[in-house]
């Protein structure tokens, strides 16, 4: 089953990169269509590659023999990117990039910028190279009462690497610093069940919190980090089918204690208490 063609002209890139189910199982992908290839199994294949839904080809890929992990290498040949300096976004101009929604003029105005940039609705960076990383998706970005921008998705990524998180939600709207929401593994539930583990684990994720923090800028850093003792399960309308967290649910479930938790002054707070 072929899950895409990339027809690609250029003596320094492959001219054809074929992805069939056969040569790559479809677990080695990270996501497919509008998002990121993944690696690193991928990675043998063709490196990292980035397509659009708007765009007919691809718009980045890493060369063979300069590969960047962490980002989907510079724009190929024809292909302009930028970054939006109000809000981060990834803008983009190719001759293969679309014309328009067919009838749909107000979409179409909507996706493109006054000067004919295509909106990609992700957040990212370009480093000196020209190579592109994405971040986060700009729908959840957030302004803190400060007035600054903050993207939840690298923050969530950092505390995921803690062996007891099993998901969690950075969040802060209207608020003067962020906070996450955080759900514990199976095993740093039961680790917590008696007082001496519930201390070890807090004094686990406080460490946790204070190295996260020292890598963000200051306004990005957390106030603190709230253990949530419910679990978020498709069930309770708190995580996708695919196990992704739904943010605006659980910010519309929780948003009502999110000052009360942050006056508390405590690095580890526990809901319910």
């Amino acid at each position: 089953m072929v899950l895409g063609v990339w027809s690609i002209a250029s003596s320094s890139r492959p001219s054809v990169i074929l992805i069939t189910i056969d040569t790559l199982r479809a677990d080695h992908l990270g996501a497919y269509g509008n998002e990121r290839v993944a690696t690193p199994h991928f990675d043998r294949l063709a490196r990292e590659g980035r397509i659009f839904e708007q765009s007919y080809a691809v718009s980045h890929i890493t060369l063979p023999d300069k590969p960047r992990r962490g980002t989907v290498g510079p724009p190929y040949d024809g292909v302009q990117c930028r970054i939006d300096p109000d809000n981060g976004e990834i803008q983009m101009k190719s001759p293969a990039v679309m014309l328009g929604y067919y009838r749909d003029p107000e979409l179409t105005r909507r996706v493109f910028t006054d000067d004919g940039w295509l909106r990609t609705g992700d957040l990212g960076s370009i480093d000196a190279e020209g190579n592109l990383a994405i971040t986060s998706r700009l729908k959840d970005l957030f302004k803190t009462t400060k007035g600054k921008y903050v993207a939840p998705g690298p923050i969530e990524d950092k505390l995921a690497m803690h062996t007891a998180i099993d998901a969690c939600c950075v969040t802060g709207a209207n608020l003067p610093q962020p906070l996450a929401l955080v759900v514990l593994t199976a095993d740093a539930v039961e680790k917590a069940s008696d007082s001496a583990g519930r201390s070890d684990l807090e004094q686990s994720l406080i460490a946790l919190l204070e190295q996260v923090n020292a890598t963000l800028d200051p306004h990005e850093r957390m106030d603190c980090l709230v253990i949530m003792r419910e679990p978020w399960t498709v069930d309770n309308d708190l995580m996708t089918p695919t196990f992704k967290v739904k943010r605006h649910r659980v910010e519309d479930l929780y948003a009502k204690n999110f000052e009360r938790w942050a006056a508390l002054g405590k690095a580890v707070v526990w809901h319910p208490v």
